[in-house]
């Protein structure tokens, strides 16, 4: 006979626990959808929404939002690393699943926060054109 176990306490269960109302993609698109209910910038939740459907989502799949723990982050921000993506990018994507999951901690759906990984942007600094190089194009002009 299989053994069912509570996913919050790991208490034995006689039936298994239904768990889909607690997923990750169904509180993420709520708390996006309530930015925009707040009036948040279309270009914001746009980006919110990009972020989500493209590597969030994907990665989670249907991991119960209660259970995401400090590992899970390490291991998408290693996941983001491998898919060769700009560390500013990278950046802004971990920052996404920051800020929901404050929001799910403020809705007490989780019981402590993870720790997130720093990330650090790489900038490029500014390449200019020499004065001769100035100087050919303002011939061409």
């Amino acid at each position: 006979m299989k053994q069912h176990k509570c996913p919050t306490c790991g208490a034995p269960l006689l039936f298994s626990f239904e768990e889909n109302g607690f997923t990750l993609k169904i509180h993420i698109v709520a708390w996006i959808e309530s930015l925009e209910l707040q009036g948040r910038a279309y270009s914001y939740t746009r980006k919110l929404k990009e972020h989500t459907t493209n590597h969030i989502v994907p990665f989670f799949k249907d991991l119960d939002v209660r259970f995401i723990k400090t590992v899970h982050i390490h291991t998408f921000h290693t996941a983001l690393l491998k898919k060769g993506l700009r560390s500013k990018s990278i950046k802004h994507v971990i920052d996404t699943l920051r800020c929901f999951l404050n929001h799910a901690y403020r809705l007490e759906l989780i019981d402590k926060l993870p720790v997130f990984p720093k990330v650090k942007v790489v900038y490029k600094e500014k390449a200019w054109l020499s004065e001769s190089a100035q100087q050919a194009v303002l011939k061409t002009i």
